[in-house]
């Protein structure tokens, strides 16, 4: 069985967890409804799709309050090397703003991977199946500034939806318990067309010849990467 290494990047919350439950169709990676990140450490999952073995990476988030950006960067390569077989796609998760953090991020990725490993994913956006209202929102991106521009235009773009599917009811009101349950299958069926959207979008960019580190970054390195773009 062939595999493919997938890892999965991005500021925090912008997504990236339940981006990895969507995709690995599990619920092992938690997932945060407030502004601090709630993964510190990364995280792999792998899972089977049509012969071909997935594992999954989830990295700390850029922007955790309690690392900083040197320290997930640094992170972020430990993980890289140590998958031995290497990288066969990076996910750049992001909300369409595109934040300080993940510019940071994008400018380190693209030190390392040349061009197709990295896809840019937009979550949290409603018409993700409707392809006019995807190309008008990266035409959006396009709009904001110069580097976002490039940032946009260097990789491909895939948007998703990935709602909550675990709301809770308001407290002592069983009369909002019928809406909840409601709301939330309607959020698992939107889960369920954006893995559908990903696992196409993997088959189809997945690097055959995957990404190995062949040279060590060390801090400053680092520290240089961000400074200078």
């Amino acid at each position: 069985m062939d595999n493919r290494n997938v890892l999965v990047v991005g500021g925090t919350g912008c997504g990236k967890s339940v981006l990895c439950n969507v995709l690995t169709g599990t619920d092992e990676f938690k997932e945060g409804n407030y502004t601090v990140s709630e993964t510190q450490n990364i995280q792999i999952r792998s899972f089977d799709w049509k012969k071909i073995k997935y594992s999954v990476a989830d990295t700390v988030g850029i922007g955790n309050i309690n690392l900083t950006t040197k320290e997930v960067l640094s992170s972020i390569i430990e993980k890289i090397n140590s998958m031995s077989e290497g990288i066969s796609q990076v996910l750049l998760v992001t909300d369409g703003r595109f934040l300080k953090e993940e510019i940071e991020i994008y400018d380190f990725l693209k030190e390392i991977f040349k061009g197709g490993f990295v896809t840019i994913v937009r979550t949290k956006f409603a018409s993700f199946q409707n392809k006019d209202e995807c190309e008008k929102d990266i035409k959006a991106m396009l709009d904001v500034n110069k580097k976002i521009a490039k940032i946009v235009k260097s990789c491909k773009v895939i948007h998703v939806d990935n709602p909550p599917i675990d709301i809770k009811a308001y407290e002592n009101n069983s009369d909002d318990d019928e809406d909840v349950v409601t709301i939330n299958r309607i959020n698992g069926r939107s889960r369920n067309k954006s893995r559908e959207k990903l696992l196409s979008h993997l088959e189809q960019v997945c690097q055959d010849d995957k990404l190995k580190m062949g040279k060590k970054f060390s801090f400053s390195k680092i520290v240089k990467i961000i400074k200078k773009n």
